[in-house]
């Protein structure tokens, strides 16, 4: 499908795993899969995205959205910045012309 949304690119999704967004889009991901999976490897993930110092609880995926993240010499809330990342990447893979 991604050959009808771009249509010079080898790779059509690079934009997506650009490095602005790549940790975005992991921390994401293990969200997700910690929400939805009760796996080993979703829990491995997870922690290795937000580790925890010994002796202490693991945060919730509530805790890790309202908690901040530091990208670059800015901190953000994680969960605005996670939107501002869909969105950035919905408006460009929608301005990208569409091969009738």
């Amino acid at each position: 499908m991604s050959g009808h949304i771009f249509e010079d690119s080898d790779n059509s999704f690079s934009a997506l795993s650009h490095s602005k967004y790549f940790t975005d889009l992991n921390e994401m991901k293990a969200i997700r899969d910690y929400i939805a999976h009760e796996s080993q490897s979703a829990l491995t993930n997870y922690i290795k995205c937000f580790p925890v110092l010994p002796n202490t609880n693991l945060p919730s995926a509530k805790e890790v959205l309202m908690g901040t993240c530091k990208r670059g010499p800015k901190t953000f809330i994680r969960y605005n910045r996670y939107v501002e990342t869909i969105t950035f990447l919905s408006e460009y893979i929608l301005s990208q012309p569409f091969p009738l």
